[in-house]
């Protein structure tokens, strides 16, 4: 949620209310109320639902220290670092535009817990493209009351090892990104959902590409 009020805050002609106005309102008729909160919240352009009193006594009951799990009030704080410059890749002659920690810091493999894999790639009629990556997690913590759901993945304190911070965020797959044309424009988005971490070679061979006609101006679908 707060990496979306990060996006839409570079647009402004797109608002955060109305946005999430559709997501507010399924969960509404789905009878999630506490979860309709947490996109009221969002809504109002505050930090994140995350950090929402009835949220944290959810996650904290779910998944906290009395039965047996990890999360504490610290790890549900506000999220800092958030907006960080892209990274540019480029292989013969090609360059990428990708997540920071797309290449090295993502996991090489994607576990049970992490859930599958789904992107979301478009390019509006001013040819401005955006894309999405993210987990639908399938098991994992069940939040009864927002009626929402987390995935059980957690760093345990090990000795020997350094303690991550709580709070600190963990590295998640990426494997999205945008070509760059000679001139340096954007002329191509591509996604590989099922991919852990990126690679030049996985973006060549993505299915999810969408490029951009500039004479026509409208977006075209890669076969």
């Amino acid at each position: 949620m707060t990496a979306v009020i990060v996006a839409l805050a570079y647009d402004e002609q797109a608002k955060v209310s109305r946005v999430v106005r559709s997501a507010i309102r399924r969960a509404r008729d789905s009878g999630a109320e506490a979860r309709a909160d947490l996109f009221r919240a969002c809504s109002c352009g505050r930090s994140g639902g995350h950090v929402e009193g009835s949220f944290v006594r959810s996650m904290l009951h779910a998944a906290g220290e009395p039965v047996g799990g990890l999360i504490t009030a610290t790890d549900l704080r506000s999220i800092g670092e958030v907006d960080l410059p892209a990274r540019i890749e480029e292989q013969n002659g090609v360059r990428w535009v990708v997540a920071p920690w797309a290449l090295e810091e993502a996991p090489e493999t994607i576990t049970e817990e992490m859930g599958t894999g789904h992107a979301v790639c478009a390019i509006d009629v001013r040819g401005v493209f955006a894309a999405l990556s993210y987990r639908r997690v399938m098991t994992g913590v069940q939040h009864r009351r927002a009626r929402a759901r987390s995935t059980a993945i957690a760093v345990p304190v090990l000795r020997g090892v350094a303690r991550r911070s709580p709070g600190e965020p963990l590295p998640a797959p990426a494997p999205i990104a945008i070509r760059l044309g000679d001139d340096g424009t954007p002329v191509e988005v591509a996604a590989a959902p099922s991919a852990a971490r990126l690679s030049i070679a996985t973006l060549a061979q993505a299915k999810l590409r969408l490029r951009w006609d500039a004479t026509a101006r409208r977006p075209a679908v890669v076969k």
